[in-house]
């Protein structure tokens, strides 16, 4: 079973790597991303890990004010 001190989680603007010992993921990713302001939470019951990720899109500073 995987811990979440197993889980290697690194998100850059447009691209996400996720490292288990078990499994590996690298997802390029649809849209640029705020990389210093996602979360993730690892579920270790369901070996699950939710990511969610701020999108940067060109006219969103306009909804942030």
């Amino acid at each position: 079973d995987t811990k979440a001190t197993d889980v290697c989680l690194d998100v850059k603007e447009t691209y996400l790597d996720l490292r288990t010992p078990k499994y590996k993921l690298g997802l390029h990713l649809p849209h640029p991303i705020h990389s210093q302001e996602g979360k993730a939470q690892f579920f270790s019951e369901r070996q699950e890990l939710k990511v969610t990720l701020l999108m940067k899109r060109p006219m969103d500073f306009i909804n942030m004010q």
